[in-house]
């Protein structure tokens, strides 16, 4: 009996409609992270380093812009959260092997090691992260069908 609700627990909570809608969500409510980056500094959405402003609010232009289409075109959201977590993973790994990089020519130069890894830092990636890996394993089966039809 117990096995059998934590199965449909976990069905009801991770079901691809109930990750659907929250990925929607995640996507349209895009501006108010930025509002929370701007006020208190702390950043949920973009889990890389962007030091240009234009293309860090070009990148939460583009989320928002993912969120609509996702709204007004549901079938489309399996295929726009893959693509984003594939680019918001990649875009981490690149940013945070440079930022380590830097911080071992800093040390071989004799210069203190900057702070990489803050607290901050950690719950900025985590966030994402968190929703990328949600994002690919729930839509990679839909897209992967739909590009081998198309083959």
């Amino acid at each position: 009996m117990q096995k059998m609700i934590k199965n449909q627990i976990k069905h009801k909570i991770f079901s691809r409609q109930t990750t659907f809608q929250f990925l929607r969500a995640y996507y349209i409510i895009t501006p108010v992270f930025l509002l929370i980056e701007l006020l208190w500094g702390l950043d949920f959405r973009v889990p890389f380093f962007l030091t240009s402003p234009l293309v860090r609010y070009g990148y939460y232009a583009l989320c928002l812009a993912g969120g609509v289409v996702c709204y007004f075109r549901p079938k489309t959201t399996a295929f726009i959260a893959f693509f984003e977590s594939i680019v918001n993973v990649s875009l981490v790994f690149i940013s945070y092997g440079v930022a380590y990089f830097d911080a071992m020519l800093a040390v071989a130069e004799g210069d203190s090691v900057p702070k990489i890894f803050t607290p901050k830092g950690v719950l900025s990636f985590a966030i994402p992260a968190t929703i990328c890996v949600i994002g690919f394993y729930h839509c990679q089966d839909i897209v992967i069908r739909k590009i081998k039809q198309k083959i």
